[in-house]
């Protein structure tokens, strides 16, 4: 299997020296494991003191530690003096008590810890520092790399098509990639509820994903939208966008887009709502904050100051161009669409091509 460098591992190799726990988190098939192999391989190659006990509780082979007293006392039997111990738990929250082994483990100062999980889990305050390293999908960048398509333009067609899943990239077999990428969504639905409840869910995430014709069908169990959407969010399916200054409802984007591909059908598709989620997730994958407003995404940075405004559609339209140029707020505003081209800059506001804009570290092309 191809593997590629990923900015996370740089995160994991810097925490390699630090006491604080380290939690690598997001949806299923986002690729932790596989980083945390490759933090593995690292350890390896570059720690020649080290003692690196690795469990992967999703193996069979680990099924049994998923007990928490049988997990407990195999990393303390593994446990050796006089060596750098590094524990890598993967999927943590398949163990039944994780929380009591965490903290005995942490209290004994004896172990450098690396988590992972594909559900948010609840650490608290006593364990001290917790470093959240969240991991999603393959970034169109990231999917340039491992696929090494020589024109950009044809590169995000395809990005469009298949999504950030990299399971599916190895294959040219269309059956075997929508397969790949309905197992992940069935798991994930298996965990929020019953598989008898399997097309309410469907609808309730088509409706997320922008398709209103599927609310009616909803009925009494619209009731229970809050209770699923947490759950959803819970499982790093969706992410929460909340209004600026708390005026308006929240709103939900889906991690990867592989999973509107999967869901929706063409007639209900909106390449507008496409785009918007796209760019929404890779403005947290930069490590933003990001909230709504009257224009699609003010971007915050670490220090809570609007860095840039951001307006997104499938090509530039007068009246949303002109809500983003006529904005008060003294910072970049910058519009992206297909427009297929280099960017320029009108009315101070930045035109930019979502392709080229998403293959960049920077956030302005001008």
């Amino acid at each position: 299997m191809k593997i590629i460098n990923r900015d996370y591992l740089s995160k994991l190799i810097n925490g390699t020296n630090t006491s604080d726990i380290k939690v690598v988190c997001g949806v299923l098939g986002a690729g932790k494991s596989v980083l945390l192999a490759s933090f593995l391989e690292y350890i390896l190659e570059n720690k020649k003191n080290n003692n690196v006990i690795y469990i992967n509780l999703s193996l069979k082979e680990f099924s049994k530690l998923t007990d928490s007293s049988l997990l407990k006392d195999y990393v303390l039997d593994k446990y050796k003096e006089g060596k750098d111990n590094y524990l890598l738990l993967d999927e943590i929250q398949l163990c039944n008590d994780y929380l009591s082994v965490i903290k005995e483990l942490k209290d004994k100062s004896k172990y450098n810890i690396f988590l992972s999980c594909s559900e948010k889990i609840t650490l608290d305050d006593s364990l001290g520092p917790i470093n959240y390293i969240n991991v999603y999908p393959f970034s169109f960048k990231e999917y340039n790399q491992f696929c090494n398509f020589q024109h950009l333009d044809e590169s995000f067609d395809r990005y469009i098509l298949e999504g950030g899943l990299s399971g599916i990239y190895e294959t040219i077999d269309e059956d075997l990639k929508t397969n790949y990428i309905g197992n992940i969504y069935t798991s994930i639905l298996k965990k929020v509820s019953d598989p008898n409840n399997m097309d309410l869910l469907d609808n309730i995430n088509k409706y997320l994903m922008g398709d209103m014709t599927v609310l009616a069908s909803l009925g009494k169990d619209a009731a229970s939208l809050p209770s699923y959407i947490e759950q959803f969010c819970n499982n790093f399916l969706y992410y929460k966008i909340s209004p600026y200054n708390s005026q308006g409802q929240d709103m939900y984007f889906c991690v990867d887009h592989s999973f509107r591909n999967y869901l929706l059908d063409v007639k209900n598709y909106s390449f507008d709502d496409l785009y918007k989620n796209i760019v929404c997730i890779e403005l947290l994958r930069r490590g933003y904050t990001v909230y709504y407003r009257d224009v699609d995404f003010i971007v915050v940075n670490n220090k809570g100051n609007i860095k840039f405004l951001v307006q997104v559609s499938n090509d530039v339209i007068e009246d949303k161009f002109s809500k983003l140029a006529e904005n008060k707020d003294k910072v970049p505003k910058v519009y992206i669409a297909r427009t297929n081209k280099e960017s320029y800059n009108q009315d101070g506001v930045q035109v930019v091509d979502i392709a080229r804009w998403l293959d960049i570290d920077n956030d302005y092309l001008i």
